[in-house]
């Protein structure tokens, strides 16, 4: 592992704006090789990475781009017959394969204009390659194989080598297909084509074209140094030959493909298993089907459990027939099938405990939220990601109506005219959604953060929200507790009686009613500062409806707990 003072003072490598990729750093003179390269353009300095053996291009942005090199010079080397390519009178044109295309965009590591990264950038950076790569080999007066012979790269002439797997869908005892190929060429549409490996045994036999055919095969050599069951076709000679295979082999070699990946494989495999995640026996939670009798973060929503495939439901008889199955790939219910009968009972049991803990009271909706979001919730830490592959928490009617209300709230009549009666402003189109939101979560009793700029319309939207709230409940039995700066006292007081004079309001503090208890609470809202929640002790045994904190202060509502919701109003 490079030491991690070390790598502060190597270059590093970027994207700008115009999405062109440069090198920078505080020692660029250590590495004229780097520097003369890219300063000539992107394609020399890609061109140059593909070469470069210093510790540097163990960096992630720097080994990423390195293989995005190797990969054209791979496609390119495959062409054949290219030591008799005049490249001046027929320039060769490849196009980036969209699954290598795609597989870059996902890869991309953390480094500086990362974000300019996508589909148009590779393309230009893999036009630049090959101009590059053309115009240097032609400056050089060699023809191909010569001018390779001299960049002491080890995988320069290297064609991509790709293993396929099939269904063998007429053979019930060997229900799959594999065969290994290489790019052989390219062709007029920019794509590759395959011939088998075997082919590349009596293409590049001979002492002469040795280093070809080692080149061709490292990868190959590489993964069967990690996947034993590649191994074994290797030195058997399997590797070579098409071959059928059971379900337990196919298994095998489908679980080894990112070992296959890592080394430079491309794998082409059926649909079904790139989405196995349908294709596979899964725990189905569903929370909160029914609406619950109260609302609130600890309100307690209907649990149920059950095992699907692909989103269909089985019964107890499959279960137990998966469950006792030693295979881990079947063919069940018409669709192949991936299965760990031991993980699946282990994960069963955990559901059961969990089940049968919340039976009498049920999930809290606050636990629900936990679950759907992704985080961890049976198991130990090590556990959570099988967990999460193998379960499925999904949402009942109840819920999930009530979540898509949350992420777009609908305003209602009697909302809009509850404001137009009593609130003496216009809101904008952002108020208005904001005030929407707001409300809909004072109905769930929820809390929330209303983080808007400066500037924007806090204000009014809680007073717009107050309004909504005093129209809910005429009785005014829990009036809201409002929290701000002492400074900011008048300011509300202005407010109110400036946007919204249907709201009373009493100010507990020595600047306005006093600190005494209100024998009466005909107001809507109780005004107060941070200082003296921590010094009136009436404020934290009354039956708060709401509570607003303005300015987003780390403030402890322990006190305060029996508030049905808290609002913090964030000013930057």
């Amino acid at each position: 592992m490079v030491n991690d003072e070390r790598y502060q003072l190597m270059p590093d490598i970027y994207i700008s704006p115009g999405k062109r990729l440069y090198v920078e750093g505080k020692d660029l003179e250590k590495y004229p090789g780097l520097l003369a390269a890219f300063s000539k353009g992107p394609g020399q300095g890609l061109l140059f990475l593909d070469a470069a053996s210093g510790v540097f291009t163990e960096k992630p942005a720097f080994a990423f781009w390195k293989d995005f090199s190797r990969l054209y010079l791979s496609l390119f080397a495959a062409i054949p017959n290219l030591q008799r390519h005049d490249l001046a009178q027929e320039p060769i044109h490849i196009a980036i394969p969209d699954e290598d295309l795609n597989r870059f965009l996902l890869t991309v590591p953390p480094m500086k204009g990362a974000e300019y990264v996508d589909k148009e950038c590779l393309r230009s950076l893999w036009n630049e390659i090959e101009t590059a790569l053309s115009a240097e080999i032609i400056a050089s007066k060699k023809n191909v194989v010569e001018f390779f012979s001299g960049r002491h790269s080890d995988w320069s002439l290297l064609g991509r080598v790709c293993f396929h797997l099939a269904e063998n869908k007429g053979d019930q005892n060997a229900p799959f297909a594999f065969l290994a190929t290489y790019a052989h060429r390219i062709a007029k549409d920019g794509k590759s084509r395959h011939l088998p490996l075997g082919e590349a045994m009596k293409e590049y036999s001979g002492a002469k074209n040795r280093n070809i055919l080692l080149r061709l095969l490292a990868p190959v050599h590489k993964a069967s140094q990690e996947s034993a069951y590649l191994k074994e076709l290797v030195d058997s000679g399997d590797i070579y030959h098409p071959l059928a295979w059971t379900a337990g082999e196919t298994y095998k070699f489908l679980k080894d493909i990112p070992l296959f990946a890592k080394a430079g494989i491309f794998v082409k495999v059926p649909n079904w298993w790139k989405s196995r995640q349908s294709g596979r026996p899964q725990v189905e939670i569903r929370i909160g089907e029914k609406q619950p009798g109260r609302l609130g973060f600890d309100a307690l929503i209907d649990f149920q459990m059950s095992v699907v495939i692909g989103g269909q439901e089985l019964d107890a008889q499959e279960i137990q027939y998966l469950l006792k199955r030693s295979e881990h790939l079947i063919f069940f219910k018409g669709q192949w099938v991936e299965i760990d009968p031991d993980k699946l009972s282990d994960l069963l049991s955990k559901w059961k405990t969990v089940a049968k803990s919340v039976e009498d009271t049920g999930v809290t909706f606050a636990e629900g939220l936990r679950w759907l979001s992704g985080i961890k919730i049976v198991g130990a830490d090590g556990e959570a990601q099988e967990t999460q592959l193998y379960t499925r928490i999904i949402s009942g009617s109840w819920l999930k109506k009530t979540l898509e209300s949350l992420r777009a709230p609908e305003a209602s009549q009697k909302l809009g005219m509850a404001l137009r009666a009593n609130l003496k402003a216009e809101l904008r189109p952002y108020q208005a959604e904001g005030v929407n939101w707001l409300n809909t979560l004072n109905q769930m009793r929820l809390g929330a953060i209303l983080a808007d700029d400066m500037g924007l319309g806090k204000t009014i939207q809680t007073l717009a929200l107050l309004l909504l709230r005093q129209s809910e409940f005429k009785d005014k039995s829990s009036p809201a507790l409002l929290i701000v700066p002492a400074s900011l006292i008048g300011n509300w007081k202005l407010e109110i009686d400036r946007f919204a004079p249907a709201l009373k309001y009493w100010v507990a503090h020595p600047s306005g009613d006093g600190t005494e208890n209100p024998v009466n609470d005909n107001f809507d809202v109780l005004i107060t500062t941070y200082a003296s929640v921590a010094r009136i002790s009436w404020l934290g045994q009354r039956n708060w409806g709401m509570i607003i904190a303005q300015k987003g202060v780390n403030f402890c509502f322990t006190r305060y707990a029996n508030a049905g919701i808290i609002f913090s109003l964030s000013i930057y």
